[in-house]
C-alpha cells in the first residue's frame, strides 16, 4: 500500500510535466527514437540490471505496478521471441480494457533483486530491444529505490511492431540506490509489448591504443576500445582529419570500422585522410582520441629532368593540406657556396593529397629530394614524419650572357652567363655553328642569389660557338644566341639634324624618312657570300635594311643608307658577316603625310593625322595648332593607331579654331615636323549673351575669322519675321578661348534682344538669341519621377532666353534640370520645397 501511494505522489506530481514534454515533442515533428548515432554519449561495460534476458524467472527481477483505480489488466509473462543473440525468451505485456494515462502502469526492476547503486556526475546508457503488435509510445527513466521519485528525466520512445536496438542516455541527479522503470499505461487495448536484451551501463569506455601509424592504403588498424563487446560496428565511428575534395576544405571524415573483436576495432587508412588526431565515437558519444599517424611517401616527381626555373611536382601520400606543416627538403647553395637543405611549401595541392607542386627556390643544386610532414600529438608535442629520398637532378637554365669586360670581346675572354641550376663545379661545353662539341672548360661561381652567376674563359679554338653549362652530367638546352666572329665597330651617325642632350655636351642626331645618313666606323665591308646591313628600330620589332654595294667604302670605314618608312626613334647598328656592331641612338623626326577630315576641319570632333617617325606612346605626342596672332593650341591624342606602312593619331580638333588660319604641326617625344598644313573651318556659334551693364555683346564658337573685319555680323529682332536691323555698334575683337572662340561687340544704341549670326566669307554660321531670360510661365506638379524612382517635385517652366545650360533655384534650394532648351525648363527638386519661392532660371 505505502509503494502505491509514493508512485501515485509521484506520477501526479510528475504528468503535468509529462504532458507538456509530449506537447513540445509533437509541435517539434520529432520522432521519439534514438538510433546509435543521435545518442550523445558511448555505452558503458558494466551491466547493472539483473535478468534483463528475461531467461529465467521474470517475476524474481520484474513487476508491473498499476495504479490504484485502474481499470484495465496487464499480464507479464514469457514470450517466445526473441531479437537475434538474446536468447531465446523475451518479456511480454499484455494489455485489456481502455487506454488510460501513461504513468498508471509502469514495469519495474524490484527492489530486493534488481536494484543498484548510480552515482551523480556519471553518466548511464540504456540499451534495449523492443517491439510490439502494434506501434506504440513508452516512457522510461530511473527513479530512487526507496521513494520511487524519478532522478532522471523521462525518455520516450516510439514502439514498431519490429525488433529494434534502442540507446538511451541516463544522467541522475543524486547518487542512491535506484530502479529502472518502463511507462505504458497508454498501451492501446488488446496490444502486446515485448522487451528484451535489458543492460544499464555505466560510461567506463578505455582507449587503449595511443597511436595508429601507417601508410595511406593500409587495411586492418587496430584500436582497442575496452568494453565494446556488446555493440556492433554501426554503434561505433572512427573520426580522422580529412580534406573534403568537393568543398576544397580542411574537415574530418567519420565512419565505422571495417570489423571489430571484443576488445577493439579494425579500420583502413583511406585516400583523403592525413596525419592528426583521431577520435573515437560510440553511439555517437565522444570516447577518446589517439595520435592519427599517416606516414609521408614520395614515389615520383616530374619531370624527371627538374628545370631550375620551374616547378617540381611531386607524387605520393601522407601529404597534410597545410603549408605550414608539409614540405619538400632539397638541396641549395647558401651565401659561403656551401650546400645545405632548404624546406619549400608547397604552391598547390590535389583533392586526394597524392599529388603536390613545388616552386623551386633559388640556388637549388642537385641532390635527393624527401618530403616531411608534422601534427600535434594528443600530448601537445609535435610528430614529423619524413619520406624515404629520391635522387634528383637539375637541369641547368640559362637566362643571358655578358662580356666580363667592355672592350674584351675576342676568343679566349671572359664570360658572364646569367641562369640557374648551376651547382657548385659547373662547366661550360662550347659546340661550333655545326652542333660539334669543340671544347669544355671550368666555370667559376661568382654569385648564387636570385640570379646564379659564373665566369668561363672562352673556347680559343673557334670563334663562332654557341655554348651550354654543364652540371651534374646535365647540360643545359642548346641555344644560337651567343656568336663570336668579331664584332664591326660602330662609331658615328652623320645626318642633317642633331641636338644637343640636356645636361652634356653629347649630341643625338636626327633624320627624316627617306633622308640618307652616314654611318661611319670600322670593318662594315662584308665577306663575298655574305651581306652589310643596319638595323633601325621599328615600332614593334627591328627593321632591317640591307646595304647595297655601292654605298659600302670600300676599306670598310662607312656605309650609307636610306631611313625606312616605319623607323622610330632608337639605337641603330650595322650587321656585318651576320655579327652585330655596338649600338648608337637616333631620332626620328616625325613628318605628316595626310589630315583628316577634308577640306572642312570640324572643332570638337576627331582628327587623324598620318604620317611617319611616330610611336605607339601616347603620352610623347602632341599636336599643335597655330591660330595665328601668335595664338597656340597643344592638344593630346587620344589613339594612335598604326599599320605596317604609316602611323595615324586621333585626336579633337580644339574648340578655339578660326576659319581660315591656323595651321597644325606634328610632335612626338622632342622632335616636330616643319610643315605647316593649313585647316578650313565653318563659323559656329555655340552661344550668345548681353551684358546689360556694359551693353556688351559676346558671341562664342569657332571658325570665326581672326580678323574681325572678316566677320560679318546680321544682327535680328526675335519676332516671327525675324527682322534683319542695323544696330549702332562697334566691334571689339576676336578671343580664343578653352571653349573656342568669343567675338566681342559693344552694343551703341537701344538694341538688346534678338538673334545674330556670323558670316566669314561665302560661309555663314547658325543663329544664336541672346537677351535677358523671361519667365512667362510655371507649373509645379507632385508627380512620380521614373529616372528618379520616387515621388518629387516638378517645375515645368515656359519662356525666353534660358539658353542650354544652367541651374534652376527654387527658393533656397537648387533643383535638378531633366530638361532644357532655350524656351522650356523641366526641373525636379523635393517635394517640400516644390512651391519656394522665388524661382530664379540661371545661366552660365
Amino acid at each position: 500500500m505505502f509503494q502505491t501511494q509514493l508512485r501515485t505522489q509521484f506520477h501526479k506530481k510528475y504528468l503535468l510535466n509529462l504532458a507538456v514534454f509530449f506537447a513540445i515533442f509533437s509541435l517539434l515533428n520529432l520522432t521519439p527514437f534514438c538510433t546509435p548515432y543521435q545518442c550523445n554519449e558511448a555505452l558503458a561495460a558494466t551491466n547493472l540490471i539483473s535478468g534483463g534476458s528475461f531467461e529465467n524467472n521474470i517475476s524474481d527481477y520484474w513487476g508491473i505496478w498499476q495504479r490504484e483505480g485502474s481499470e484495465r489488466t496487464y499480464e507479464l509473462y514469457r514470450a517466445y521471441d526473441s531479437p537475434f543473440g538474446y536468447g531465446s525468451y523475451s518479456a511480454a505485456i499484455d494489455a485489456l480494457g481502455s487506454p488510460e494515462e501513461p504513468f498508471s502502469a509502469v514495469l519495474s526492476s524490484k527492489v530486493g533483486k534488481n536494484k543498484f547503486a548510480i552515482e551523480t556526475g556519471s553518466n548511464y546508457f540504456l540499451v534495449f530491444h523492443a517491439k510490439a503488435s502494434q506501434n506504440l509510445d513508452i516512457i522510461t527513466y530511473l527513479e530512487r529505490a526507496d521513494d520511487y521519485s524519478a532522478i532522471t528525466l523521462f525518455e520516450a520512445r516510439n514502439i514498431t511492431t519490429d525488433w529494434q536496438k534502442y540507446i538511451i542516455t541516463f544522467s541522475p541527479t543524486v547518487s542512491t540506490n535506484s530502479l529502472l522503470a518502463f511507462v505504458f499505461g497508454d498501451m492501446p487495448a488488446g496490444a502486446t509489448l515485448f522487451l528484451d536484451g535489458v543492460q544499464l551501463l555505466k560510461d567506463d569506455f578505455t582507449i587503449g591504443t595511443a597511436e595508429v601509424k601507417g601508410y595511406i592504403g593500409d587495411t586492418d588498424k587496430y584500436i582497442k576500445i575496452s568494453g565494446i563487446a556488446n555493440f556492433n560496428l554501426e554503434d561505433i565511428e572512427i573520426e580522422v582529419p580529412y580534406f573534403d575534395n568537393a568543398a576544397g576544405i580542411i574537415t574530418t571524415l567519420r565512419s565505422n570500422p571495417e570489423r571489430m573483436s571484443a576488445n577493439g576495432v579494425y579500420f583502413d587508412l583511406n585516400i583523403g585522410t592525413f596525419a592528426g588526431i583521431g577520435r573515437v565515437y560510440i553511439s555517437g558519444g565522444y570516447v577518446g582520441e589517439f595520435n592519427y599517424n599517416i606516414l609521408t611517401k614520395i614515389t615520383e616527381f616530374h619531370p624527371a629532368v627538374i628545370r631550375a626555373d620551374s616547378d617540381v611536382v611531386v607524387m605520393g601520400s601522407g601529404f597534410i593540406p597545410d603549408q605550414t606543416r608539409t614540405f619538400l627538403v632539397l638541396n641549395k647553395i647558401n651565401n659561403e657556396h656551401g650546400v645545405e637543405q632548404v624546406w619549400v611549401p608547397y604552391n598547390t595541392i590535389d583533392s586526394n593529397l597524392t599529388q603536390m607542386s613545388f616552386q623551386l627556390p633559388d640556388g637549388v643544386v642537385s641532390g635527393k629530394m624527401y618530403a616531411q610532414t608534422s601534427f600535434i600529438q594528443t600530448n601537445g608535442e609535435e610528430k614529423i614524419n619524413k619520406s624515404s629520398s629520391l635522387s634528383y637532378k637539375l637541369k641547368p637554365i640559362i637566362y643571358a650572357t655578358d662580356w666580363s669586360q667592355r672592350g674584351y670581346e675576342q676568343v679566349g675572354d671572359k664570360l658572364l652567363i646569367y641562369g640557374k641550376g648551376f651547382g657548385r663545379s659547373p662547366s661550360v661545353v662550347f659546340y661550333n655553328n655545326a652542333g660539334k662539341k669543340v671544347d669544355t672548360k671550368k666555370a667559376s661561381l661568382l654569385e648564387a642569389a636570385d640570379t646564379e652567376l659564373i665566369e668561363v674563359a672562352t673556347t680559343n679554338k673557334t670563334n663562332s660557338f654557341t655554348i651550354v653549362v654543364l652540371s651534374e652530367g646535365v647540360e643545359s638546352d642548346q641555344s644560337g644566341f651567343l656568336s663570336f666572329l668579331a664584332k664591326p665597330k660602330f662609331s658615328l651617325i652623320k645626318s642633317k639634324y642633331n641636338r644637343t642632350m640636356n645636361g652634356s655636351q653629347e649630341k643625338i642626331p636626327a633624320a627624316k624618312v627617306g633622308e640618307e645618313i652616314t654611318l661611319s666606323g670600322e670593318g662594315f665591308k662584308p665577306n663575298a657570300d655574305s651581306f652589310t646591313a643596319v638595323e633601325f628600330q621599328g615600332l614593334y620589332e627591328r627593321i632591317l635594311v640591307t646595304v647595297n654595294e655601292e654605298k659600302i667604302d670600300q676599306n670598310g670605314k662607312w656605309v650609307k643608307v636610306i631611313v625606312p618608312n616605319m623607323a622610330q626613334n632608337g639605337y641603330l647598328n650595322v650587321i656585318v658577316n651576320g655579327q652585330g656592331s655596338n649600338y648608337h641612338p637616333i631620332e626620328i623626326i616625325p613628318t605628316v603625310t595626310e589630315i583628316f577630315p577634308q577640306p572642312t576641319i570640324i572643332p570638337g570632333e576627331t582628327m587623324i593625322v598620318s604620317g611617319y617617325g611616330i610611336g605607339d606612346n601616347i603620352n610623347l605626342a602632341k599636336i599643335h595648332f597655330n591660330l595665328g596672332n601668335n595664338n597656340k593650341i597643344s592638344v593630346t591624342p587620344y589613339a594612335i593607331d598604326a599599320s605596317e606602312t604609316e602611323v595615324d593619331v586621333y585626336f579633337t580638333a580644339p574648340l578655339a579654331m578660326s576659319s581660315q588660319y591656323t595651321s597644325i604641326n606634328l610632335q612626338y617625344d622632342r622632335w616636330q615636323d616643319n610643315g605647316d598644313s593649313v585647316l578650313n573651318v565653318n563659323p559656329n556659334i555655340t552661344s550668345a549673351s548681353i551684358n546689360m551693364d556694359n551693353k556688351i555683346l559676346t558671341i562664342r564658337g569657332y571658325g570665326f575669322s581672326i580678323k574681325p573685319k572678316e566677320n560679318v555680323i546680321t544682327y535680328m529682332y526675335a519676332d516671327e519675321g525675324q527682322t534683319v536691323i542695323n544696330p549702332k555698334v562697334k566691334m571689339l575683337g576676336v578671343y580664343p578661348t578653352e571653349d573656342g572662340q568669343e567675338i566681342r561687340i559693344k552694343i551703341l544704341d537701344d538694341y538688346y534682344f534678338g538673334y545674330v549670326t556670323v558670316t566669314v566669307g561665302d560661309l555663314t554660321s547658325n543663329e544664336a538669341n541672346f537677351g535677358p531670360i523671361n519667365i512667362h510661365n510655371i507649373a509645379r506638379r507632385i508627380e512620380y519621377v521614373e529616372s528618379v524612382g520616387q515621388v518629387m517635385g516638378v517645375l515645368y517652366i515656359s519662356g525666353y532666353n534660358f539658353g542650354p545650360e544652367g541651374g534652376v533655384l527654387v527658393g533656397d534650394h537648387w533643383a535638378d534640370v531633366h530638361y532644357r532648351s532655350n524656351f522650356f525648363i523641366i526641373a525636379v527638386i523635393d517635394q517640400a520645397y516644390v512651391y519656394d519661392n522665388p524661382v530664379i532660371v540661371a545661366r552660365p
